[in-house]
């Protein structure tokens, strides 16, 4: 039973190909015979499974079984191949590579990248703050907790919060997903939460710098 299946498991694959019809009937007509596509379809299953059963099914299949996976392997890399160079055509077409590829330094990619965005409109989706990729409420809350206890000189409470906001999966904010719509940024909530950190972190560092001065040289 088990050498019936290989056998037809292998003329399966080449069903549409046709050969598995085609083949008996043509030596059907060397005969003078003629028969139908389904009993040329059945010949070929009883003949490669007798084939199986007297020679063993590795040495009757491992060769077109290997073909067929070689052949699958290669017409998936040329449709990779093809696929790159439709997106690159696309690029080139959208993006403007060869303004950006040509940028002397990052400023003037940068510049020149965020006007392909908002050539593109992509501004709009940046503006946007729903994405169900990162909590957009816990998000703004630490955003302006943040800036409070700065503003209040609240070292202790800035100090514990940036603790919770510089984890690295905080609020979902790190999401490929996130930074894939746009050559540059993301959305304008998550900039400004980033921008906050930043700026608090700036903070610390200053008054820390204040408080080794007045330790130092006190009043």
């Amino acid at each position: 039973m088990g050498v019936l299946i290989e056998g037809i498991r292998l003329f399966y694959i080449v069903y549409e190909k046709k050969l598995v019809i085609i083949l008996p009937q043509t030596v059907f007509q060397w005969f003078g015979y003629s028969i139908t596509a389904t009993h040329s379809l059945y010949v070929t299953i009883a003949i490669i499974s007798f084939f199986c059963f007297l020679l063993g099914t590795r040495r009757v299949l491992k060769w077109p079984i290997f073909l067929f996976i070689i052949s699958f392997v290669l017409v998936e890399l040329f449709l990779y191949i093809l696929l790159r160079y439709f997106i690159r055509l696309l690029e080139s077409i959208f993006i403007r590579p060869s303004t950006l590829n040509n940028a002397e330094n990052y400023e003037e990619w940068y510049e020149y990248a965020f006007e392909t965005d908002k050539l593109h409109g992509r501004e709009i989706w940046k503006a946007s703050s729903e994405s169900k990729y990162y909590n957009e409420n816990l998000t703004r809350t630490f955003t302006d907790e943040l800036k409070t206890f700065r503003e209040l000189g609240d070292i202790e409470k800035l100090i514990k919060l940036l603790q919770i906001c510089i984890n690295k999966s905080m609020n979902g904010i790190l999401n490929e997903r996130l930074y894939s719509k746009s050559l540059v940024g993301t959305k304008c909530v998550i900039e400004e939460y980033i921008e906050e950190i930043v700026t608090s972190l700036k903070y610390l560092t200053e008054q820390a710098q204040l408080l080794k001065v007045y330790k130092t040289y006190p009043p």
